[in-house]
């Protein structure tokens, strides 16, 4: 499952030492992939759409370790 990914590297997300750059890298190479893989076969639905854009929000929140609690739009999550 997708987000089984990023849960497995939950030391990358926790460690203070690797920087947002560096941690940005990784989920665009690593995960992103991972999470996509076949969807060109995919009947992109809005239903389908949505689950994916919920996906990658909750990719981002959990890489800059925001929760959802803070009430933060999805703009500021990707402008940080």
């Amino acid at each position: 499952m997708a987000i089984g990914k990023p849960t497995k590297i939950k030391k990358l997300w926790r460690d203070k030492h690797v920087s947002i750059d560096t941690k940005e890298r990784i989920v665009r190479s690593l995960i992103f992939p991972t999470v996509l893989y076949g969807c060109e076969t995919w009947t992109m639905t809005k239903k389908m759409e949505i689950k994916i854009n919920a996906c990658e929000m909750w990719i981002w929140r959990k890489m800059q370790r925001i929760s959802w609690m803070e009430k933060k739009t999805n703009e500021n999550v990707y402008r940080i």
